[in-house]
């Protein structure tokens, strides 16, 4: 198939075009390529690049002609920019896909393979494992968004008959993640022996996922003939903040210790205590299930940082 992957410089889009490259499909990667990109120099000379912005339409249709797919993950990567509701992440995320979903029409593109978030179910109730089906009760902007993306899919699927997969992305980490993202900053912290900072008293607890995982059920996902459907995109199991920042203290050999801060301000009403999803309905279709154990993929990101660290 020929595949365009959307922000396909960032972390997950990165991770998509190398897996799609690895199993032999024909990939354009879109984006503002004068930022970095986290695509492997193995990859890269197999990759077709174009920059553009996917709030330009025009853009946007010249990237998708002779497309089978559209892996769209271009967006807001920091949840507290998109908490700030600014004009570039409304246009962003919503004038952005609404583009997608244009050109795809206009274009015949079989499906798009929208990056979401588990952030749209919000509860913080949790007891059990959110499935597909479980209620929505976005809690904050970010989380908005990206159900407003969802509707939006969801009313092109139904007005115009156009094919999609929500993969509803619980907490990718791995190597090449964006440095603001808590296990970076927590690695960064134990290599330098500095106290590793932690908001509220760490008993949250997430569903972490590793990166590799996220891309091969994403490209699986994509190359499955099914009607347009809701995906988790998780491990099935969740672990609290507080616990993770210690085994990476442990796996470092750091001095460094835990400190807890308050929640900042606007935060509180957006915090989860417990989050983690099912994936009976992705072993189900797929017939798999992630395979890295968080200590593995924490080695890996360990193993990583520091052969950059040795490296500078």
């Amino acid at each position: 198939m020929r595949c365009l992957v959307t922000g396909g410089g960032g972390f997950i889009g990165s991770a998509i075009v190398t897996k799609l490259v690895e199993q032999g499909h024909s990939v354009v990667a879109m984006g503002r390529l004068n930022r970095p990109h986290r695509i492997p120099d193995k990859i890269i000379k197999e990759v077709e690049f174009v920059e553009g912005d996917i709030k330009d339409l025009e853009a946007v249709g010249s990237a998708t002609k002779h497309c089978d797919n559209i892996y769209h993950f271009a967006g807001v990567v920091d949840s507290d920019t998109a908490n700030g509701l600014s004009v570039d992440a409304i246009e962003t995320e919503i004038l952005g896909l609404k583009n997608i979903c244009q050109s795809a029409f206009k274009f015949n593109v079989k499906k798009i393979i929208y990056g979401s978030s588990c952030a749209v179910y919000g509860d913080d109730k949790q007891e059990r494992a959110l499935t597909e089906e479980s209620l929505v009760h976005p809690k904050s902007h970010y989380a908005v968004l990206k159900r407003t993306g969802e509707l939006l899919l969801k009313s092109y699927s139904e007005e115009q008959g156009l094919s999609h997969l929500i993969l509803r992305i619980f907490n990718p980490y791995g190597i090449n993640q964006p440095k603001n993202m808590a296990i970076h900053r927590f690695f960064d912290a134990a290599i330098h022996n500095r106290p590793i900072q932690i908001y509220g008293a760490g008993n949250q607890t997430r569903d972490f996922i590793y990166i590799d995982d996220v891309a091969c059920i994403a490209t699986l996902a994509g190359e499955r003939e099914w009607g347009s459907d809701i995906l988790n995109v998780c491990t099935g199991h969740d672990s609290s903040i507080r616990t993770v920042a210690e085994t990476i203290i442990l796996m470092s050999g750091s001095t460094s210790k835990c400190n807890f801060l308050p929640l900042p301000s606007g935060r509180t009403e957006a915090e989860l205590s417990r989050s983690f999803g099912s994936i009976k309905k992705m072993e189900s279709i797929l017939g798999l299930g992630p395979i890295t154990k968080l200590e593995e993929g924490l080695k890996r990101v360990y193993e990583d940082m520091i052969s950059e660290t040795e490296t500078v």
